[in-house]
């Protein structure tokens, strides 16, 4: 494979479109991925290696002419080569006090498109824990949770990756492909319905939004079994480990724009439990805790429970629907100053 740097003079009034996109070609030429860089004329190609060429036999420019189906003036600022498909996740991700986070924790090839959210995810996990740390609430294993519970979403994520990588890659395609021929035209129906089969790529919901942490020792879990992991599908659960269901308030305000901005306990449907007792032992052992009251019996189901505890990235810690018999042993643990039982 190829990655070429190329710069189109006058790209808007070539293609007569806002150039803002990504396209891929399919051809008896090769592969083609082009991705737009800045909006106004700058472009990063990936395509194949010819056969049985080397790179410095390569003219980018004319691979660029022939995906874009048009002559025109191309510059070949860069040209290298690249191993498609490459994907790794560093076998730890803190020691002591360094703590890897976004690409210098893993690589993914660009299928999918799923290195920036991983990376953004890493970031928000790992931020509330240092800032704990910083604060003076976090626990003396807070920080140990980070790699636990973030290093195999990286595996995940850089596997589903590397499998739509490996669908790409084994297309084929008859070289009849672009004849004005009863042929061609079965071949490229053939061909459409292939790629129909490559949607989860541009809408992988699960990988994007599914992300759960069970088992770590910062989640209490309830008895209840999380929705399948899948990569294409987001099942919004409340269960403990996974990210908070989405919900409108009174169908105007999404709950997480009233969520605060440390711990919050969401008080669900007409009549849930007092909090009072909870936020006296949060302050009791300086836990900064926010009450949210959602009364509507619409996101009490979403939720299942009358009380649910969500972190500061968003995850459900706890949730049940009576006040704990120690809410401070709770705080303790989800803020790594115990571990679980």
């Amino acid at each position: 494979m190829i990655s070429a740097y190329v710069r189109v003079p006058k790209a808007y009034e070539i293609f007569n479109m806002p150039i803002a996109w990504h396209y891929f070609t399919i051809n008896t030429d090769g592969r083609t991925d082009v991705i737009t860089l800045d909006g106004k004329g700058e472009f990063l190609m990936l395509a194949e290696m010819p056969a049985g060429r080397t790179i410095d036999q390569i003219d980018a420019a004319d691979m660029f002419r022939v995906a874009a189906g048009v002559n025109i003036p191309v510059e070949a600022v860069s040209v290298q080569e690249w191993v498609a498909g490459l994907a790794l996740v560093a076998d730890g991700y803190q020691k002591g006090r360094i703590f890897l986070a976004g690409d210098s924790a893993h690589l993914f090839t660009p299928a999918g498109g799923f290195g920036s959210n991983t990376g953004i995810d890493d970031v928000a996990n790992l931020g509330w824990k240092l800032a704990a740390m910083c604060h003076g609430w976090g626990g003396a294993h807070l920080l140990d949770t980070y790699q636990s519970e973030r290093r195999p979403i990286g595996i995940r994520n850089t596997s589903e990756s590397g499998r739509l990588a490996e669908k790409i890659g084994a297309l084929k395609f008859d070289s009849c492909l672009e004849e004005d021929s009863e042929a061609g035209e079965a071949s490229r129906t053939l061909l459409r319905e292939e790629l129909k089969t490559f949607k989860e790529e541009f809408a992988s919901l699960g990988i994007q939004l599914g992300a759960r942490y069970d088992g770590s020792p910062i989640v209490i879990p309830d008895g209840t079994t999380p929705p399948p992991d899948s990569a294409a599908v987001y099942t919004p659960s409340a269960c403990p480990g996974g990210r908070a269901p989405h919900y409108w308030i009174e169908d105007r305000v999404s709950l997480f724009d009233r969520l605060g901005p440390w711990f919050t306990l969401v008080r669900l449907g007409a009549s849930p439990p007092a909090a009072d007792e909870f936020v006296r032992g949060a302050k009791r052992i300086g836990i900064p805790l926010r009450v949210l009251d959602v009364l509507e019996d619409e996101a009490r189901d979403l939720y299942e429970r009358d009380l649910v505890l969500i972190r500061p990235d968003q995850h459900v810690a706890w949730r049940g629907s009576e006040i704990p018999d120690s809410p401070e042993a709770l705080l303790e643990k989800v803020t790594g100053r115990r571990l679980s039982e």
